[in-house]
């Protein structure tokens, strides 16, 4: 069943959605004005009760939503933008035309849209937190530079898109390690389907600012030259059960691993890694890898426990299942490895907690035996 309705605030979208055909439409079109209770009966048209397959608001022109940030603790509302939750959960939706002139998609909007596969981004649209979180069959999305990817908060494709792309599609420096663009930049970059940033003004520094998440392979590794993973770089993906940081790699910033239930392995081949906060002014340090429920094995090649920050792993939840694997020779020096903590009350009280121990156990591994130098 197809149906076209023009929309207006007198005469709204759920006003004129009849009872006995509310959950029959496949195909809609609507234009003009959509509200909060428009789009809740949108939502309840492409769930499992539903049949909205194909959902057209090209020329919609005015709507009335709300969208929360929990990071400025306040309400934002543009001329025309999706509300927070509208369509989550919606399995029916395969295709969204959005509407000319969005400014906005407000947090889980589509999360769990799973068969979500046609869908065209207008430049500098907000998508706000996890906007498209587990919307698997979603594939490539284009950036044409960091500007646009301001617009798209950090975890927005949690879980989703199988490859991003950008203008410059190739790695930037050579097999010596020298750039290979004739002029110098700072921008964004794609390769292998993840996206990076290039700082050539900063040491030549290649940060991972995301992963397609919807990926369907189960073993990365991340590009040598890489020196930081950015928060959620790595979140909800459910295919992932080994990743490897290369040497370069010595900075995680908070969240950079998190809800990746099939992951098993970690590996960090670097001689030191620490954690990033994601602000400076924060007191303190959140969660870096977490909600990593099947993760069985870490292998750390650091021969010195001391150049490794334990709050790196410290929010796991399932440490007591996981077995820690050191450099030969490097079991002793982690067991008995003690870091220091004081009381926020009273800097004289301190004790000495040998924190690799929270782990299952510790084993020696010969790095060139297993993973390569």
């Amino acid at each position: 069943m197809k149906k076209t309705i023009v929309c207006t605030k007198k005469n709204p979208l759920h006003v004129q959605i009849k009872k006995h055909e509310k959950y029959k439409i496949e195909e809609l079109k609507v234009s003009g004005f959509l509200g909060g209770d428009d789009f809740d009966v949108l939502t309840a048209m492409s769930q499992e009760k539903g049949k909205l397959r194909i959902l057209d608001m090209k020329n919609v022109t005015e709507t009335d939503c709300e969208i929360y940030s929990e990071m400025a603790d306040d309400v934002y509302v543009d001329k025309i933008s999706i509300k927070d939750d509208s369509f989550v959960d919606s399995i029916r939706l395969e295709k969204v035309v959005l509407p000319n002139g969005i400014k906005g998609i407000g947090n889980h909007a589509f999360s769990n849209c799973v068969n979500l596969r046609n869908i065209e981004f207008p430049e500098n649209m907000f998508l706000w937190d996890f906007a498209f979180q587990n919307c698997p069959l979603l594939g490539d999305f284009y950036i044409e530079g960091k500007e646009g990817l301001n617009y798209i908060l950090e975890n927005a494709f949690a879980g989703s898109i199988r490859r991003y792309v950008c203008g410059f599609n190739e790695w930037p420096l050579n097999k010596s390690g020298q750039p290979i663009c004739d002029n110098e930049f700072s921008d964004i970059f794609s390769f292998d389907g993840s996206v990076f940033f290039y700082n050539q003004w900063w040491d030549e520094e290649i940060s991972l600012v995301r992963y397609p998440n919807g990926c369907d392979r189960s073993e990365y590794l991340i590009p040598e030259g890489v020196r930081e993973v950015n928060q959620y770089a790595f979140v909800g993906n459910r295919h992932l059960r080994t990743l490897i940081f290369p040497k370069s790699c010595c900075s995680l910033k908070e969240h950079a691993v998190t809800d990746c239930p099939n992951l098993e392995t970690l590996v960090f081949k670097s001689q030191s890694l620490y954690g990033s906060r994601v602000c400076h002014w924060d007191m303190y340090y959140d969660n870096i890898i977490n909600q990593c429920p099947n993760l069985k094995d870490i292998y750390l090649y650091a021969e010195e426990p001391e150049k490794i920050e334990f709050d790196v792993y410290g929010k796991l939840d399932n440490m007591n299942d996981i077995v820690l694997h050191v450099p030969c020779f490097c079991a002793k020096k982690y067991r008995d490895y003690e870091e220091e903590y004081c009381s926020m009350y009273d800097y004289n009280d301190k004790k000495y907690v040998k924190v690799w121990r929270e782990f299952k156990r510790i084993e020696e591994f010969d790095p060139i035996d297993m993973f390569g130098e």
